[in-house]
């Protein structure tokens, strides 16, 4: 195992390519994923939850990394796991953006339809968070730190009664097109499932 590159970006996790393979052969790429101290500390079983989701998605067809390892063991210090390594980059200039909008919704339509069942049982709720977000008396301080933070917040609180939450809905948790992978036009996979939620 050698490691061939860090990808650049991501806040929650540090991403290495390995090559995996035997001297003289053929070599695999993977990616190692460590995530954070933030996560070590608050959400332990970050690497364990995304490995298992990615399993999920494979069972049911939807293009993400395959699942190959995850630390149970404890060898690094930071929940990690490894998984496939995906031909594909973000598509910073789609040459249609009708199709390239097209694609991303058909995308977050098909996580949203990914059964329930089978799903970690200790997932985020985000409905919960919602909730409780919505129920305070004021906004949290990283809301008011935005000049237009409160005015957000206020409106949402607004709105909470008009919205009907659903419930068993898969969600990325942080789906938006930096967290998709493109090759010719085409989007071949969804990546960085550490919000995952229902």
């Amino acid at each position: 195992v050698s490691v061939e590159r860090r990808i650049q970006g991501g806040l929650g996790c540090t991403m290495d390519v390995l090559r995996v393979g035997e001297t003289g052969r053929t070599s695999t790429r993977m990616i190692l994923r460590r995530y954070g101290t933030w996560y070590a500390e608050n959400k332990p079983r970050a690497a364990e939850i995304e490995f298992e989701v990615l399993g999920h998605l494979q069972r049911h067809d939807v293009p993400a990394p395959e699942p190959v390892w995850v630390d149970r063991q404890g060898v690094f210090e930071q929940p990690a796991l490894v998984i496939g390594f995906v031909v594909g980059q973000a598509q910073k200039q789609p040459d249609d953006l009708m199709d390239y909008a097209t694609q991303l919704a058909k995308m977050l339509a098909r996580l949203h339809d990914v059964p329930f069942r089978g799903l970690p049982h200790d997932l985020t709720d985000y409905n919960a968070e919602e909730i409780a977000l919505l129920s305070a008396e004021a906004p949290p301080d990283s809301m008011t730190l935005h000049p237009l933070g409160t005015q957000l917040w206020e409106g949402h609180r607004r709105e909470q009664a008009r919205v009907e939450l659903e419930e068993g809905v898969f969600l990325h948790g942080d789906y938006w097109p930096g967290n998709t992978l493109w090759h010719e036009q085409g989007l071949v996979a969804v990546v960085d499932f550490e919000e995952v939620g229902v």
